[in-house]
């Protein structure tokens, strides 16, 4: 529904950034073990996933910053100054 209804960029980007882990970590998850031999793939897909999920939580607190107006806003209301 994001990706249809795409009406407000600076939030949805993070969205559906945040939502791709879900698919990526079923593919990786099948993927490692479908692998899972002595060849030891599944570590390199481990490694992809982790980066992912890494890459995942830094959205997560950049749609934080992006609800709460920015991070001079932020900013602005720790050291005490009024928010328009």
């Amino acid at each position: 529904m994001h990706l249809r209804h795409y009406s407000s960029p600076n939030e949805q980007r993070y969205i559906v950034r945040i939502l791709f882990i879900v698919p990526i970590y079923a593919s990786d998850s099948w993927l490692s073990l479908l692998f899972f031999t002595n060849d030891q793939y599944y570590v390199y897909f481990d490694t992809i996933r982790d980066c992912y999920e890494a890459f995942v939580i830094y959205n997560f607190l950049s749609l934080c910053y992006e609800y709460l107006g920015g991070e001079s806003t932020i900013m602005a209301e720790i050291r005490g100054k009024p928010i328009e």
